[in-house]
């Protein structure tokens, strides 16, 4: 339990304080503010997928003494987006009362001064209010990456049970830690895109395999350890991306796909707040020209390199497909409607197929392998000449990991097909 209360003999009032309590079995972290601060309390969790900076806050209402000011919260904002990602936090989530009571969290505005301040910087950083629904929302879940969040709702149970102004949130999180969830997951469609390999920390995962190669512990279910073995690594040692930045073209640079984030806000904002269209333009403007540049380095990379996939790959992105016409014609035939096309397609395609008359032939005995033998340092010349641009295997994992790992992941893989192999 961690704990931050401004002194109890401060004036007349002894009201106020943070807190956070966590299970001895998250492993976790207290993080200490450089500022002169009370009220607040910052931790790191580790949530086996990734990890996050926790910071619970309580500001008092503007009219006491004891209420956060603009620059302190400025300060304290700065200080957490500027720590989370030099340790390892892919999240950051802000948890508290800030008594912002002129704020419409909706849209980002506020008649005060002092919030609005605070508000553009929030919005600036990328940063999301998660808990909406009240005119005067006095209590935040902020957070700049909403991805891992499952689920936001008030316990009404306990509301019920405690007279307050304020309502308990529950808040799910995603974690990666347990096996059943992995197995879950890897029911569905494995999508390794989510990763941002470019990024990944290909250095620390070397050294970790060095000394911790692939075990198997049970020979019935080699496949499914591998593959929960294969996504432990990906989930510790390389970043995810968000659902944004997946849905963007790689020529986009970061810093433009955090501009589009705040266009989108900007926009959603100024049908609320006409004060926010001359800032939607300014930014739709420097946006505009931004992409352009992106375009410029992109192309230039691609066409410097030379690689043939690598050109045919962008050609292909910036090609715009054909569309279908309205009305399809074949000889005295015509279709409009989507049935009427696809059954013409299906006309078209039977008359130009031939069905080829083939007789299979007959196999011929070869020579049976009578042992396998697999040796390190083949498994890891073959990983070495890999291409990183050839397509993906069965199990969706890239050559960009396996060659930038060969020296390491051999004696895994040894392991593995004598595994297999036996």
């Amino acid at each position: 339990m961690y704990r931050n209360d401004r002194e109890a003999n401060v004036g007349s009032s002894k009201h106020g304080g943070a807190l956070i309590a966590i299970k001895h079995s998250v492993r976790h972290q207290r993080l200490q503010l450089p500022l002169n601060i009370p009220d607040v309390v910052m931790i790191k969790v580790e949530l086996g997928s990734y990890n996050c900076l926790l910071c619970c806050i309580y500001s008092a209402p503007g009219d006491s003494v004891y209420t956060l000011t603009c620059s302190q919260l400025i300060e304290l904002l700065a200080h957490i987006n500027f720590t989370a990602p030099r340790i390892g936090c892919t999240a950051i989530f802000v948890v508290g009362d800030i008594n912002f009571s002129s704020t419409s969290w909706g849209t980002m505005y506020s008649s005060d001064q002092k919030e609005m301040s605070v508000l553009e910087y929030l919005f600036e950083h990328n940063f999301t209010q998660l808990i909406l629904g009240k005119t005067r929302q006095l209590d935040v879940f902020l957070t700049n990456n909403p991805d891992p969040v499952l689920s936001v709702s008030v316990e009404n149970q306990v509301k019920s049970a405690h007279s307050s102004d304020h309502d308990p949130f529950l808040i799910s999180l995603e974690s990666g830690s347990s096996v059943s969830s992995a197995v879950k997951t890897l029911n569905k469609k494995r999508d390794f895109a989510a990763f941002s390999l470019k990024q990944g920390d290909w250095q620390g995962l070397e050294k970790y395999l060095a000394t911790n190669p692939f075990a198997p512990y049970c020979f019935s279910n080699v496949n499914l350890m591998v593959d929960l073995w294969y996504d432990w690594l990906y989930q510790a040692f390389v970043p995810k991306k968000t659902k944004h930045r997946i849905s963007l073209p790689p020529r986009v640079s970061s810093q433009n796909s955090h501009l589009m984030k705040i266009k989108q806000r900007l926009h959603r904002c100024s049908q609320e707040n006409p004060k926010m269209i001359a800032k939607l333009r300014d930014i739709s403007n420097q946006l505009d020209k931004s992409l352009d540049c992106d375009q410029l380095q992109f192309e230039k990379s691609v066409f410097e390199h030379g690689a043939f996939s690598e050109i045919q790959k962008y050609l292909k992105s910036i090609k715009k497909p054909p569309s279908i016409p309205s009305v399809l014609h074949l000889n005295d035939l015509s279709a409009s409607t989507d049935q009427e096309k696809a059954e013409l397609f299906n006309t078209f395609f039977q008359t130009v197929f031939t069905k080829s008359d083939y007789k299979r032939k007959p196999l011929t005995s070869l020579p049976a392998l009578q042992s396998i033998h697999f040796e390190e340092s083949k498994i890891c010349a073959v990983l070495e000449k890999l291409k990183p641009g050839k397509a993906k295997g069965m199990d969706c994992i890239g050559n960009l990991p396996l060659k930038a790992l060969s020296k390491s992941l051999a004696k895994s893989l040894k392991l593995l097909f004598n595994t297999i192999s036996n």
